[in-house]
């Protein structure tokens, strides 16, 4: 395969990753706390929060860059009785399901559990509002057992598994967050760690990894597009490609200004990663980054990203020079996320 087949094949690849859709739904009685959860997974407020119950009407989609997460209407309401409710919201179209609930799990929801078994849906149970669990006389290890053994019952299997969260709090939700992940198919779980917010180091982990992927892949193509002289060594490359990927890194880590700033506050000794993100922001910055790498770059093998970028490509040091390029931004990125994320976690 040539140079023009493999940058076609990237293109392909990367258009691929940026059309891949993750659709979440979120089901349960109203007032089981759905709209929040749902921010809390994409660590943005973009779901509308209500007291009462009935606040979601219709159902209401929250994107965040191909992340979806739909807030169904209460299910089993006088508006949507239960028997009408998967026509009328395409209820079997998602890609997994989270069953919400408040205190035991009602009957109207078993239902509709079983009707997504009977479809071969995955589901998720998720009890939500745990920082409320009490009963006088009952410790809250007894409690949740009662509530696991009632879901259990219901749904007919005994390995049914319950996610015990408070939006409150944001107990449980860093797990209930490592099980999304591992249910949907590589494609989408990578889309997922890009995009989601991260609430634990290990799932911090799983966004620098998805990261990665989408490195070696625009490494390649700017590569493949040699237009901008790397000084000093007799390569061209395509630095506008890097910015884009630059750009993509630092919204996947949820990195802006405010970040950076807060991030300078927190973490005073990261003030010189601070910096040269920021600097490497601008096509000089990209053209200094790729400097410094030419002159490491010079015999390099990245035999193991050729079912990625193809032998071609990965063959050039063009490549080795924005991979490695790449990489150090996608970990600079991190290092930032991870600080914040650890000043997060201390302030809990």
């Amino acid at each position: 395969m040539g140079l023009r087949e493999e940058a076609k094949r990237l293109r392909e690849k990367l258009e691929a990753i940026i059309q891949t859709k993750v659709n979440v739904a979120l089901f349960g009685q109203p007032g089981a706390g759905k709209s929040s959860l749902a921010n809390r997974l994409l660590g943005r407020a973009h779901a509308k929060v209500g007291a009462g119950t009935d606040t979601t009407h219709e159902p209401s989609w929250y994107e965040w860059e191909g992340v979806l997460l739909c807030d169904l209407p209460g299910y089993d309401t006088t508006r949507f009785p239960a028997d009408k409710f998967p026509k009328q919201f395409d209820a079997f179209s998602f890609d997994l399901y989270l069953c919400v609930f408040e205190g035991k799990l009602h009957a109207s929801d078993t239902r509709f559990f079983r009707e997504l078994a009977s479809q071969h849906r995955v589901c998720l149970f998720v009890r939500n509002k745990v920082d409320a669990l009490w009963q006088d006389g009952k410790s809250e290890d007894e409690l949740r057992q009662e509530i696991v053994q009632d879901v259990r019952r219901q749904v007919g299997d005994p390995n049914a598994k319950v996610f015990f969260t408070s939006c409150k709090t944001g107990a449980g939700i860093p797990e209930l967050q490592r099980a999304i992940f591992g249910h949907l198919d590589e494609a989408k779980a990578d889309k997922w760690a890009r995009k989601a917010k991260e609430l634990s180091e290990e799932f911090l982990g799983k966004k620098h990894a998805a990261c990665q992927t989408l490195v070696h892949i625009y490494a390649g193509l700017a590569a493949a597009n040699g237009l901008n002289p790397i000084p000093g060594v007799d390569v061209a490359v395509d630095a506008g490609v890097l910015l884009v990927l630059f750009k993509e890194i630092r919204d996947d880590y949820g990195i802006d200004d405010a970040a950076l700033r807060k991030v300078e506050v927190l973490v005073p000794t990261l003030a010189p990663v601070v910096n040269d993100v920021l600097a490497w922001a601008t096509k000089e910055g990209v053209m200094l980054l790729l400097k410094r790498f030419a002159a490491r770059e010079t015999t390099k093998e990245f035999a193991k990203y050729i079912p990625i970028v193809g032998q071609v490509i990965a063959a050039s040091l063009g490549f080795a020079i924005t991979e490695s390029a790449g990489s150090h931004y996608n970990d600079k990125c991190f290092e930032i996320a991870k600080a914040l994320l650890e000043a997060e976690l201390r302030s809990k």
